[in-house]
């Protein structure tokens, strides 16, 4: 029977994972001892921020297609990967194994495809029960999530890290289309969704159903016309992976001559880029290509510097100590025979500042609060940020 959980974080066979993983893995902000080997900053290669992927992100054209070596199946959250599991539960060697959409068929037709279904839930499930696990799992969609620029994302990934992290409205059936007119940003799902097991695509007959959809279906003439209208970032994806192989091949064929300019990242590239020589390959980490991406948005005045919350959480620390002071000050039956209009003023400034601070941390994971264009209403544009602009209203004692 299949052992997925209690395998997750053990190494199989020993040789797997043998290399230390960061110290302080409850932290996106990694840290380890110095000339220490690690497992995040070995893969962070420098690189040239192609400037076509600079434009098109500061029009609003660049789109995301994340594979799983943004999530779940990084080799930072489990040193053993769900298909490495499911092999060695039918006694399969995960390296001369059959594809994995044949690997879930077999497994299926010893077991069932309610137990597979179970083993994908309970994985996920097990990364987000941890903090740590879940933070290394969520590098990427962290990252990306205050870009607000970037307002399409298409993955083949079950999990639901692009709604919980930056907001995404799930784009799973056809039946979602009734939200497509709302602003906020998407998350094209096109292998399915863990929230909606009947979605999900892992068997072959699954994939066959996957890619008669996309090709004729709701999802694929939208994914189709997005794609041929804007410059594609694919991320997460290997080149032994063939999820990715089947998307492009389709993506090809569908689109032909007009499809866009594509840009792989990925670590090891030199192969995938001799098999898709039309693609530019970018050989680093997915969640390092995108920090130098924000920090380029950032020096170009596009959006504002994720370190801004932190500034915006010590403006309302002051708000809030002066909001405490001054309702300590307020007698309530005094201000009862106050004039309407002062009375309307005491009790706006008594009013809890703590609506603009949820409102700003709220809005974090769509990116909305790094929009430059709004920085008139929050305070935290990069000229006043750390001068003690709090956003609030001035109130004097006479009024």
């Amino acid at each position: 029977m299949l052992r997925l959980v209690s395998e997750f974080a053990t190494p199989k066979r020993g040789s797997i994972v043998t290399e230390r993983l960061p110290v302080d893995v409850d932290s996106r902000e990694h840290t380890h001892a110095p000339g220490e080997d690690c497992w995040i900053c070995r893969h962070e290669v420098p690189f040239s921020l192609p400037e076509q992927v600079v434009e098109a992100a500061m029009a609003g054209r660049l789109v995301v297609f994340a594979g799983a070596g943004i999530s779940t199946e990084s080799r930072t959250t489990f040193p053993v990967s769900f298909y490495e599991s499911v092999c060695d539960s039918i006694g399969l060697e995960p390296e001369d194994g059959p594809p994995f959409e044949t690997v879930m068929s077999q497994f299926c037709e010893r077991y069932s495809r309610s137990q597979l279904l179970q083993a994908i839930r309970s994985r996920i499930e097990y990364c987000s029960s941890y903090p740590g696990v879940y933070r290394m799992a969520t590098r990427f969609h962290h990252e990306l999530s205050t870009i607000h620029l970037v307002k399409e994302v298409v993955t083949t990934n079950w999990d639901d890290f692009f709604e919980k992290e930056c907001g995404a409205i799930p784009m799973v059936v056809a039946a979602d289309y009734a939200f497509w007119d709302l602003p906020q940003r998407k998350v094209f799902k096109i292998h399915g969704s863990l929230n909606n097991v009947g979605s999900i695509v892992a068997t072959e007959d699954d994939y066959r159903r996957c890619y008669r959809n996309l090709r004729s279906g709701v999802l694929g003439a939208t994914l189709k016309h997005l794609l041929a209208t804007k410059t594609v970032l694919f991320v997460g994806f290997s080149f032994s992976d063939p999820d990715f192989g089947h998307i492009y091949r389709l993506l090809q064929r569908q689109l032909g001559d007009v499809l866009p300019p594509q840009f792989i990242v990925t670590r090891g590239g030199t192969e995938l880029a001799a098999r898709f020589p039309a693609a530019t390959v970018i050989d680093t980490d997915g969640t390092f290509f995108v920090s130098t991406l924000k920090n380029e948005l950032v020096a170009r005045g596009a959006m504002l510097p994720d370190e801004n919350l932190v500034r915006a959480g010590a403006m309302y620390a002051k708000v809030a100590d002066e909001h405490i002071r001054f309702t300590h000050m307020v007698d309530v039956k005094e201000h009862r025979k106050l004039p309407m209009r002062r009375r309307t003023r005491t009790a706006f400034a008594t009013f809890s500042p703590g609506s603009l601070h949820w409102r700003i941390r709220d809005s974090t994971r769509t990116g909305r609060t790094y929009s430059a264009s709004l920085t008139h209403t929050t305070g935290l544009s990069a000229r006043n940020a750390g001068q003690g602009n709090t956003g609030a209203l001035p109130i004097s004692k006479a009024s």
